[in-house]
């Protein structure tokens, strides 16, 4: 009598990180307590962000902007319930906060949304 040994499963490909980072999203609520676990804003702005008001710390952001474009910008903000990776907004405001270095502004929403390499 032959035994027949089957195949296992091949194991599911690991995506790379710009994988991830294409399909990263948090809950707004799990977004700003990522902020306030990181340190990454002061507690009072967090429990701010979750309220959907625009921070202060963002001032300096929008004042680059045109006022319709800033405006835009926070009423998004207060309207989302999700937060992408690849949002554009959030892309801007982490070069932001990252003086403006891309490699930094990456490793700042890695931490944030949980991705490691």
């Amino acid at each position: 009598m032959a035994v027949v040994q089957e195949q296992p499963e091949p194991a599911p490909p690991i995506a790379t990180l710009a994988e991830r980072r294409a399909v990263a999203v948090l809950p707004k609520l799990d977004f700003c307590l990522a902020l306030m676990q990181l340190a990454i804003l002061p507690a009072e702005e967090c429990k701010a962000a979750a309220r959907g008001e625009w921070l202060a710390t963002f001032a300096g952001f929008v004042s680059g902007m045109s006022a319709q474009d800033a405006t835009e910008a926070e009423i998004r903000w207060a309207a989302a319930t999700h937060i992408f990776y690849t949002n554009p907004l959030l892309q801007a405001l982490a070069q932001f906060k990252a003086g403006g270095d891309p490699v930094q502004a990456a490793m700042l929403l890695d931490a944030i949304f949980g991705i490691a390499e």
